[in-house]
């Protein structure tokens, strides 16, 4: 699962404000800056989570899992 931070990493990337992911993933804005602030982010989010996630991917946004050497990265395709 991504987290916040990984959220906020992505909507930096496409230059997306709150208001413009809330409006693609059809995810209520007062509930991703909730999820953005959590980096452990629990079961009751976890399908907006996958919204979110969703609309990044289809917008050229890759999540990389945490591991040893970092805590979670995203790239954006060309």
């Amino acid at each position: 699962m991504i987290s916040g931070l990984q959220i906020r990493l992505a909507r930096a990337a496409l230059r997306w404000r709150v208001d413009d992911l809330s409006q693609k993933s059809g995810v209520p804005w007062a509930r991703i800056q909730l999820i953005e602030r959590n980096n452990s982010i629990g079961k009751e989010s976890e399908e907006k989570i996958n919204k979110i996630k969703s609309c990044f991917e289809n917008n050229g946004i890759i999540f990389k899992d945490p591991d040893d050497k970092n805590e979670g990265y995203v790239i954006l395709k060309k």
